[in-house]
């Protein structure tokens, strides 16, 4: 099974969904789709990082090049997110390896894949006010390490910078998709 192409639908499909909630029912039905096939998009920023963890990546359907057929490594998913635009590749441990977009809406239909590292920084999450934001390190989801909160852009920026170093130091290799899974 494969996401079907929308782009390709019968045009009176394709009308059913300008009707209220048409849409929206697409995107949501593309997700399960997705999530329930055996291809993920052919446009990842990182396949090797993948590969290297035991994805086996097949090429592009010839019909439908914005997918391909893949082989998960065992314990492997995908899983919906709360928006039906996105989706995620979650390994044995229930980790995040890479966000899926996935757009199924016949007018707009495209998707992409984005790899990423086990460690990871924002600048912008929820302070403790609504003018401030957090400067954390993440492993996964999960915060690591706290530097600080800023209000204006510079702030952001040099305390951005504070965690990149923080990260560097006690994971060296922390920008790369492949380090520190296992």
């Amino acid at each position: 099974m494969r996401p079907t192409n929308t782009s390709k639908q019968d045009p009176f499909i394709q009308l059913m969904t300008a009707l209220p909630g048409g849409i929206e029912r697409q995107e949501a039905a593309g997700q399960s789709e997705l999530v329930h096939s055996e291809s993920l998009p052919s446009d990842c920023n990182d396949k090797a990082a993948l590969e290297a963890a035991g994805v086996k990546f097949g090429a592009p359907y010839p019909d439908d090049p914005l997918f391909c057929p893949v082989t998960l490594p065992e314990g492997w998913k995908k899983v919906g997110a709360d928006h039906a635009m996105y989706s995620y590749l979650l390994d044995t441990k229930g980790r995040r390896r890479a966000e899926i977009f996935y757009k199924a809406a016949f007018y707009d239909r495209r998707a992409d894949m984005r790899v990423r590292g086990r460690y990871s920084y924002s600048a912008y999450e929820e302070g403790s006010d609504g003018d401030h934001a957090r400067c954390v390190a993440k492993d996964g989801n999960t915060v690591i390490q706290e530097f600080g909160e800023a209000a204006s852009y510079d702030e952001r920026r040099a305390l951005a910078e504070k965690a990149e170093t923080w990260l560097t130091e006690h994971f060296p290799d922390w920008k790369s998709a492949s380090a520190y899974w296992d």
